[in-house]
C-alpha cells in the first residue's frame, strides 16, 4: 500500500510580474538574530534570491521579479518551518 500523495498548489495570479525589476520583501521573523534560524533562511532561500539582510529586526529579501515571485518566498518559508509576519 502506498502512502497518499498530497499536492500543493500555488496561486499568483494576482501578481504583476515586470521582467528584469528588482523588489524588496520586508519579514519580522522571530529569533532572527539566531544562527539556527538564520541558517534556515538562507537554505530555505538563499540561492534564489539576490541578497538576504537584517534591517531594524527585519529580514529584508531582495530578489528579481522574473526569476522567484512574493508567493513562492512565502511558500519556501512555510514549507521550512520559519514563522513571518509581512513588516
Amino acid at each position: 500500500m502506498q502512502p497518499k500523495k498530497e499536492r500543493i498548489r500555488i496561486d499568483a495570479r494576482a501578481e504583476k510580474i515586470k521582467e528584469l525589476e528588482i523588489k524588496e520583501l520586508r519579514y519580522t521573523i522571530a529569533n532572527l538574530q539566531d544562527q539556527k534560524t538564520w541558517q534556515t533562511i538562507y537554505q530555505a532561500i538563499g540561492n534564489q534570491v539576490l541578497s538576504l539582510a537584517v534591517r531594524e529586526d527585519q529580514l529584508v529579501i531582495t530578489y528579481e521579479t522574473n526569476k522567484i515571485s512574493p508567493t513562492f518566498i512565502e511558500y519556501l518559508l512555510r514549507q521550512w518551518g520559519i514563522g513571518f509576519q509581512p513588516a
